[in-house]
C-alpha cells in the first residue's frame, strides 16, 4: 500500500456521487481560472509528485540524469498547475557520506571546491543532485512504497540487481508506482533478468515510429503527433556517451515481453525492437525506454559533465531549463499523469478499489450526458476512464464512451466533435459512441444487470500493434469485448 499520508478516494462511493450531481455521467472541474497546461479538471489544489532516481551497486553507483524531476518541477510552462515534486526521504544537510559519494564519483567537480554551496553542513536542496538519489541498496520496500515513480537511469553494460532488489521493485508496483527504467547509452545486465526478461541491443538507425496514438504516454495530457515520434530519440546525442540502443527479448530475439509491456515507440531501422515500451505491471506501471528521454531533460541543462556520464550530472545542475526537449517533457509529464488512468471499477488490476489522487474543494459540474429513465430497477454501471475517455452503461443497457474533455480532438481530424455529431450541434458532451448491448450480447435484456466496464491495452500477434478494448459481462453470464477507439 502508499503511505498512509496519501488520500484514497474509494471509486463505487465517487461514481456515486457523480451520478447524483448530474442525474447520469459528470465530470468534475475546477473552478475558471484554469492553466493550458492542467492535467486534472479539478486540479486547483497542490499535488506532491514524490519521485527519485535510483543508484543500486550493480549499476556502480552512477547517477547519469540526477536533474530530471528538478528540471520537470521547474518548467511551469510545462508543468501541469499544482504539481511540485519532491523526495519524501532526501535529507535536509549535505552530510559527510554524501559528500565523499560525490566527491569519488569526480573529484573534478567544480562544485567540490572551496567556496561553493556544497560542503558538508550546508543545506541539501532540489538543484543538488544528492537530493533527488535513492539508494535502492538499502531502502527498505516501505520506504520505497512512499514514492509515486522512480527512474533507473543508467549507462553501464554492468548492471545487476539482486532477488532482493527485484521483490523491493516488484512489491513497489504492486502497489501502484511506477518503474521508469532507462538505457541512457551502454545499459545492459551483467547477469540474471530484469523484472521481465530483458537485455538492450544496438540499433539501426532509423526514425522512430509511433505505433498507436492512444496511450496515455503519448496523448495525454500533452499529445505527441507521430511527427513529434519521430524526433523522440535524439539524433545527435550531444550530451549522450554511448551512443543509443534498443530494448529486445532476454537474448536477442524479438520485442521484450510485449504481454507485459507493450511497444509503443519503435525504431524504424531495426525492426524489431522497441525504443519505448509500457505496460501495467500489479496495481502500478512498467516503463521501459532506450530513447534518452530522461537524458534530454536532465542533460542540457548545461551544469557539469561528471566523467563517464552524460551532461548536467555533476554536484550541482546547471540552470538553462528551457534547453530540456519538449518532446521528451511531454512524454515525461505523460508518464506520472498516467497513474490516474482507472480501466476497472475498483481502480487498478490489484482491485484497490483507491487511486493516488488529491482530490481539492471547489468542485463544480463541468458536463453531463444525462440517460434514459432506468426500468426494472435497472440503474446502469458505474462509469471508468482511460486514457482521457468515459465509458457506463445506462439503464437501457448502453454501452457509451464520453471524451472526458469535450473540447479535445482525439482523432486529430481538426474538429473537436468527436464520433457522433453533438458537441458541435450545442450538446454539453463529446459522444464518440455507443452500442446497444441487447443486440450486441446474446441472452441480455433491458433487465439484466451489466458490470462496470474495463479497458485494456492487449497485444495484437496479428497486426503487432497494442489494441485498446472495454469489456462487460453480463448478469446472465456473457461477456462481451468492443474495441474502445474504433
Amino acid at each position: 500500500m502508499k503511505a498512509m499520508s496519501m488520500k484514497r478516494v474509494n471509486l463505487s462511493s465517487a461514481v456515486r456521487t457523480m451520478a447524483v450531481m448530474a442525474l447520469g455521467l459528470t465530470s468534475l472541474a475546477c473552478m475558471p481560472g484554469r492553466a493550458h497546461a492542467d492535467v486534472f479538471s479539478y486540479a486547483a489544489e497542490r499535488r506532491q509528485i514524490k519521485a527519485c532516481v535510483l543508484t543500486c551497486g550493480g549499476a556502480g553507483q552512477e547517477n547519469a540524469v540526477p536533474y530530471v524531476f528538478y528540471v520537470m518541477d521547474q518548467r511551469a510552462d510545462y508543468r501541469p498547475s499544482g504539481w511540485t515534486f519532491v523526495n519524501p526521504l532526501a535529507g535536509t544537510t549535505i552530510t559527510s557520506d554524501i559528500y565523499n559519494r560525490w566527491f569519488l564519483r569526480d573529484k573534478n567537480d567544480p562544485a567540490l571546491g572551496a567556496n561553493t554551496p556544497f560542503v558538508v553542513g550546508a543545506p541539501l536542496n532540489k538543484g543538488m543532485g544528492a537530493y533527488w538519489e535513492v539508494n535502492l541498496d538499502t531502502i527498505s520496500s516501505q520506504d520505497l512504497d512512499q514514492f509515486d515513480i522512480v527512474l533507473l537511469g543508467y549507462t553501464s553494460n554492468n548492471v545487476s540487481f539482486s532477488t532482493d532488489e527485484r521483490e523491493k521493485l516488484r512489491h513497489f508496483m504492486d502497489a501502484g508506482g511506477t518503474v521508469w527504467l532507462e538505457d541512457e547509452g551502454g545499459l545492459n545486465f551483467a547477469k540474471g533478468p530484469f523484472l521481465i526478461g530483458l537485455d538492450f541491443s544496438a540499433n539501426t538507425a532509423g526514425a522512430s515510429t509511433m505505433l498507436t496514438r492512444h496511450h496515455p504516454l503519448v496523448n495525454f495530457p500533452f499529445e505527441i503527433s507521430p511527427v513529434e515520434a519521430t524526433g523522440i530519440e535524439d539524433a545527435n546525442y550531444t550530451h549522450h556517451l554511448h551512443g543509443s540502443s534498443d530494448a529486445v527479448a532476454y537474448g536477442g530475439l524479438g520485442l521484450a515481453n510485449p504481454y507485459v509491456v507493450v511497444p509503443l515507440i519503435m525504431n524504424a531501422g531495426s525492426g524489431k525492437a522497441a525504443m519505448i515500451s509500457a505496460g501495467d505491471y500489479g496495481a502500478g506501471h512498467l516503463v521501459i525506454s532506450s530513447a534518452g528521454v530522461a537524458e534530454g531533460i536532465s542533460s542540457h541543462a548545461g551544469g557539469y559533465q561528471a566523467a563517464g556520464e552524460p551532461g548536467n550530472s555533476g554536484a550541482i545542475t546547471g540552470t538553462n531549463f528551457g534547453s530540456a526537449r519538449s518532446v521528451d517533457m511531454k512524454l515525461a509529464y505523460n508518464m506520472i499523469a498516467w497513474t490516474t488512468s482507472v480501466p476497472t471499477a475498483s481502480g487498478n488490476p490489484r482491485r484497490t478499489g483507491a487511486v493516488n489522487e488529491d482530490i481539492g474543494s471547489r468542485l463544480a459540474p463541468k458536463w453531463a450526458a444525462v440517460g434514459p429513465v432506468p426500468n426494472n430497477a435497472n440503474s446502469g454501471s458505474g462509469a471508468v476512464m482511460y486514457k482521457g475517455v468515459v465509458f457506463y452503461v445506462d439503464g437501457q443497457n448502453v454501452l457509451h464512451a464520453f471524451d472526458a474533455d469535450p473540447i479535445t480532438d482525439l482523432d486529430y481530424d481538426g474538429n473537436p466533435d468527436d464520433g457522433i455529431p453533438d458537441f458541435i450541434n450545442g450538446k454539453p458532451y463529446d459522444q464518440i459512441w455507443n452500442v446497444d448491448l441487447t443486440k450486441a450480447m446474446t441472452g441480455v435484456k433491458l433487465s439484466t444487470r451489466i458490470s462496470t466496464p474495463t479497458v485494456m491495452s492487449v497485444f495484437d500477434v496479428i497486426t503487432g500493434r497494442p489494441h485498446d478494448i472495454v469489456g462487460v459481462t453480463a448478469a446472465n453470464g456473457v461477456t462481451a469485448f468492443f474495441d474502445a477507439f474504433p
